[in-house]
């Protein structure tokens, strides 16, 4: 993907993660989109880990707008792109299948590494407290990438089309 496409694509998931995630949010569950923009891009294309510094540029205007405290957001999106990198070498990523389980994976890691630089910056969250609303964040996250993903796949396989007719 190019710079511009990823710099739209992340400004519109920070405006929607700050104005209409709220609206389909259950008791302030919602879906993190920059999160799953994230995981999708590295796990479709071959290249995708370099949407990371983007993804943490998001993350931390995020964290500058709504976030309780600055950084913690990038980091705990660092991480989780460097788990999905990893995660994408070993796995098939033309299926949802292991979309699915590395998305899951994926939440929980980026919302337990949040909660610990958190903790270790003094916040009184207990860890039962932040994994008693992992199965809603897992399914909506989940949810969000199989439609990121449908139109990310679209677009990988028109360039692998392209890509053949050059090859010729």
């Amino acid at each position: 993907m190019t710079r511009k496409k990823l710099i739209i694509l992340y400004l519109a998931a920070f405006i929607c993660q700050l104005t209409v995630i709220n609206l389909i949010g259950i008791k302030n569950v919602g879906p993190n989109l920059i999160l799953c923009l994230t995981v999708v891009i590295i796990f479709v294309f071959e290249e995708g880990w370099r949407c990371i510094p983007y993804g943490l540029g998001a993350a931390l205007l995020l964290d500058v707008c709504a976030g309780p405290v600055v950084g913690a957001a990038p980091m705990a999106l660092l991480f989780t792109g460097i788990f999905v990198e990893a995660a994408r070498e070993r796995l098939n990523t033309e299926l949802l299948a292991p979309l699915a389980v590395t998305g899951a994976i994926a939440t929980l890691l980026n919302n337990v590494v949040y909660w610990l630089i958190l903790k270790i910056l003094g916040d009184p969250m207990s860890l039962l407290y932040v994994l008693k609303f992992q199965i809603f964040y897992i399914i909506y996250n989940i949810l969000v990438m199989f439609v990121i993903f449908h139109f990310m796949n679209k677009i990988r396989a028109a360039r692998e089309k392209e890509e053949d007719e050059y090859g010729i």
